[in-house]
């Protein structure tokens, strides 16, 4: 397996503050040296990896013993993890071995059930053209305990491979195992599915057949409801622009239906599905449309109605002015932008984040201007907008956003240029965050769209450092965790732990 090694380094005590309405624990730095020297990581980079040794991301929690894992991969016929207490203080290396754990093994999730940690994992037979995945317990030694459970038997391995997607529903009875079956030209589109419960009993199995050909696709989403329904989100490419279509089967009726969200004309891309109270589905995306010499860019809210397995289009509008300002500038392409997070909001409604992060290859900086957040009634009609003023360029991972809900209240969490602190959230004349001179911003939004700006914490402990987006995580529900970064030379970079959690 090839991976790539994450940065997830901190030890010693940790430090408690009180921020607004986030709580921060942070994890002091160590010497990465240390670390590596005890995971005996051979010189060799992610690109080139050496050929006893694979590297890892892999990143999990255990919430009931209070650790995160972090993996750097297979070598000495074991996955090594480095372990961090209470999240974040690394506290050594564990190596999961097994007798048929080798290095054709693949780590498809770990996953919590009533407590217990468990591996689902994937062992190839090339011989019978087939793979099985497999579930384990993880005893709190870290070591494979009891007989594995046989998940299920997958076909067609040299033509479709072994990749899968593990997936659960927001309340954890229902895990999904889908692999998506790249199809030749003029192949319909198809998925392997397979639902489990806690005690990984089936509940249903199919192969899944769509109406739709060729490869050009992009597989946005696969989500899993409480009552252990697949909405799969796939965005095709219409000729040249992208269309949205989402696949959802019921189990119990074993009704495969299809539905197309967006606006009827135009080109509707940046689509989102979130299963609001992890039962009800909605969409919210973006809509551009030629009038004449103009170009108009709309929002659009969409709904299932699961009584009449109907799609209900209940709103749309148009984007703030200042939107078409920044989708033009250099840097980014109108379907860049894209609806980021959609959350449950008052009285039934919903809120939404809408953004453009771009990744510029060359110089290996990523990019992101200006966020938008709209509040959304029942009936799809904005009840409020507001503009977040930013400009990120930045080393991958400092740029984006994390959107949560506090009460009534909206938490926008961004880094930023520290001089930005002091501008009003009004202001559109803001420096660029270029990665140093780093602070963690808040913006806080109350019910009627007003916002108050203030940095995460004020202990000098994090002063200088960026949130990396990219290694960020969900422990649970309003607490999270992310490994800091901050800039301390040309060759340099200083990371700690932390958790963020929301009141």
């Amino acid at each position: 397996m090839k991976f790539f090694l994450a940065l997830l380094l901190t030890v010693s005590s940790s430090l408690s503050l009180y921020s607004q309405s986030i709580d921060i624990e942070i994890g002091p730095m160590i010497n990465t040296e240390e670390i590596e020297k005890q995971v005996e990581i051979p010189e060799a980079s992610p690109a080139t990896p050496h050929k006893n040794f694979s590297y890892s991301s892999a990143l999990f929690f255990d919430p009931e013993l209070k650790k995160a894992y972090n993996g750097f991969g297979f070598q000495n016929k074991a996955f090594q993890f480095s372990v961090f207490d209470n999240y974040l203080k690394y506290s050594g290396l564990k190596k999961l071995t097994a007798g048929n754990l080798n290095e054709q093994v693949i780590l498809n999730a770990f996953i919590t059930i009533n407590k217990k940690l468990y591996l689902l994992y994937t062992i190839k037979n090339i011989k019978q053209d087939q793979f099985t995945v497999y579930a384990s317990e993880i005893s709190a030694d870290f070591e494979l305990s009891g007989s594995p459970s046989v998940i299920h038997n997958f076909s067609e391995l040299k033509n479709y491979g072994a990749t899968i997607h593990v997936s659960s529903s927001q309340d954890k009875k229902y895990f999904l195992l889908t692999r998506v079956l790249d199809p030749k030209p003029k192949e319909i589109q198809k998925f392997d599915c397979k639902m489990i419960d806690g005690s990984f009993s089936e509940q249903w199995s199919k192969r899944i057949e769509t109406t739709v050909t060729g490869k050009e696709h992009n597989l946005e989403s696969i989500s899993v409801d409480n009552s252990g329904n697949l909405y799969a989100l796939v965005e095709y490419q219409n000729g040249r622009d992208p269309k949205p279509v989402l696949f959802a089967y019921n189990w119990q009726t074993k009704v495969l239906k299809t539905f197309e969200p967006g606006l009827a004309t135009g080109v509707n891309f940046g689509t989102k599905l979130e299963l609001l109270h992890g039962v009800d589905p909605y969409f919210v995306g973006l809509n551009e449309t030629e009038k004449g010499k103009e170009i108009e860019i709309k929002y659009y809210v969409d709904h299932i109605n699961l009584k009449a397995q109907a799609l209900e289009k209940i709103g749309s509008g148009d984007m703030p002015a200042d939107f078409r300002k920044m989708s033009n500038a250099n840097l980014f392409d109108m379907r860049q932008w894209n609806v980021m997070n959609v959350l449950a909001g008052a009285d039934g409604g919903l809120v939404a984040s809408i953004e453009a992060v771009v990744m510029e290859e060359k110089y290996g900086v990523q990019h992101s201007f200006n966020a938008f957040v709209f509040s959304f009634r029942k009936d799809g009609s904005a009840l409020w907008s507001r503009t977040i003023h930013k400009k990120q360029s930045a080393m991958p991972g400092m740029a984006g956003h994390l959107l949560v809900s506090s009460g009534d209240k909206l938490l926008f969490v961004y880094n930023d240029d520290a001089k930005n602190l002091a501008k009003a959230v009004d202001d559109d004349e803001v420096a660029v965050f270029t990665s140093n001179n780093a602070m963690a911003m808040v913006q806080e939004i109350d019910a009627l769209g007003k916002a108050q700006k203030y940095q995460l914490t004020k202990n000098k402990e994090f002063e200088g450092f960026a949130l990396n987006f990219n290694t960020m995580g969900k422990i649970e529900n309003g607490y999270y965790f992310d490994t800091a970064l901050r800039i301390s030379g040309r060759k340099t970079i200083d990371s700690r732990n932390v958790t963020l959690k929301v009141k």
